[in-house]
């Protein structure tokens, strides 16, 4: 009995190091697969001996470094539109520790050569500034955005980097302002695009990628090559769980809609893969049996309406998730709502596509919302782990029509619904020219 003590103490402790200690940095939001693995030691903060409770941020919950390259006009109007979002996700989410984002307004092609592709232009992105492997109760570690690891009463949190969010936007985009009159066809509401944007870095996204050219679908495999394995407990049965394939929190929570079974389950599959630095990945995959599970999961990722997010033990959270795109687009696949479904939803938020020519005060009207943070968004950040504020609906569907053209906004009436113009967008949001 002395022996087995020893040796639970002793797994308990690397459990308890690991879990600390692995973070990913991400400097390029245009381009989240650009990551550098740190190690983040525990530390004790001020806030990690205060209740929870107790604890306090100011009334907007954003605190926003931010550097333009545009006019002192144009500044001013992108800086409001910041505060104006942070102000506006603080009415739907308590945050207990502010959450810091460096923005950046710059000319893309110009000053980073992210020039248009096409008739498509970037318009910005926006990505956790940190991620943290954190292990829950089923013993699987997962990435967490640093923004969500902030909120949580840990009593040893890992070192938090300088900013939780890190944003560009693109200073040669037709971004619409609110002092601007009334918008034009081909301009986007910044304040909606920021949003959006902002809503990923507080973590609705998906880790589950397409390395180029496969057509198949892994999780993370970053500890893996970093020669990296994570070791959690099992709370229920008390096993030991090692984890090489990182899921993010978001990924927890994906379950195949045919069945309802969790993709959790693949993505387990993949920790059982040992590299080999003489076998090509795709090799030692085959050799595994695990190409077949990737290749299913793009799949998944490929076909409508087959994924999707519930909450446990509470159906009404269910969101159908973006599987409609094919070929898989990263950024956009999965990480976002189905378009089709929530386009006249108070969830319109988090479509791939947002309606170009269209404000965000009109995309309200027209879904008879009382808030661009809708009711099922609410719920999927409060499974994650934010505090959020209930949703209290606002517009009956009677007095949608006169409160859309109440805003300006010109409706065509079709016998299938409304003619929208339309944008497009994901992670790093873009728009059709």
């Amino acid at each position: 009995m002395h022996t087995l003590s020893i040796i639970l103490y002793t797994i308990t402790f690397i459990f308890i190091y690991v879990s600390s200690t692995i973070c990913f940095d991400h400097h390029h939001p245009l381009n989240p697969s650009i990551k550098q693995l740190v190690h983040c030691p525990a530390t004790e903060t001020e806030n990690s001996r205060t209740p929870l409770a107790k604890r306090s941020t100011d009334a907007s919950g954003f605190k926003i470094d931010f550097t333009c390259y545009a006019s002192n006009h144009t500044c001013q109007r992108a800086r409001q539109a910041f505060e104006r979002a942070g102000s506006i996700i603080s009415q739907a989410i308590t945050f207990t520790t502010p959450i810091m984002v460096n923005a950046t307004y710059v000319p893309f092609c110009r000053t980073l050569g992210e020039c248009p592709k096409g008739n498509l232009v970037t318009l910005g992105g926006s990505y956790p500034a940190r991620t943290v492997a954190i292990a829950k109760g089923d013993g699987v570690f997962r990435l967490y955005p640093q923004a969500l690891v902030k909120q949580m009463e840990l009593n040893s949190p890992p070192a938090f980097a300088q900013y939780d969010i890190v944003s560009l936007f693109n200073a040669e985009a037709p971004f619409w302002f609110e002092d601007d009159g009334p918008i034009e066809g081909d301009q986007s509401d910044f304040l909606f695009v920021i949003l959006h944007e902002f809503i990923h870095g507080l973590g609705f996204y998906s880790n589950w990628q397409e390395p180029v050219g496969w057509d198949a679908l892994i999780p993370d495999l970053s500890p893996l090559v970093q020669g990296e394995r994570l070791v959690g407990i099992n709370e229920t049965n008390g096993d030991f769980v090692f984890t090489s394939a990182l899921e993010s929190v978001f990924d927890q929570y994906l379950v195949r809609l045919s069945d309802m079974q969790h993709t959790s389950n693949i993505a387990r599959k993949f920790n059982r893969y040992r590299l080999q630095r003489a076998i090509p990945l795709v090799e030692g995959l085959q050799q595994t049996g695990l190409w077949d599970e990737a290749k299913a999961m793009y799949e998944l990722g490929t076909k409508a309406k087959s994924l999707g997010f519930v909450a446990p033990n509470d159906s009404s959270a269910m969101l159908v998730l973006e599987t409609g795109l094919s070929p898989f687009q990263s950024g956009s696949s999965i990480s976002h709502v189905d378009y089709a479904m929530y386009g006249d939803s108070a969830d319109f938020l988090m479509r791939y596509m947002q309606d170009r020519g269209l404000t965000l005060e009109q995309a309200m009207a027209r879904s008879g919302s009382s808030s661009p943070i809708g009711p099922k968004l609410r719920k999927v950040l409060k499974t994650l782990g934010y505090q959020t504020i209930e949703y209290q609906p606002k517009l009956q569907a009677a007095v949608r029509l006169n409160a859309l053209q109440s805003t300006g906004y010109k409706v065509t009436s079709i016998s299938s619904g409304w003619v929208i113009p339309m944008l497009l967008s994901c992670i790093v949001l873009c728009v059709d020219r």
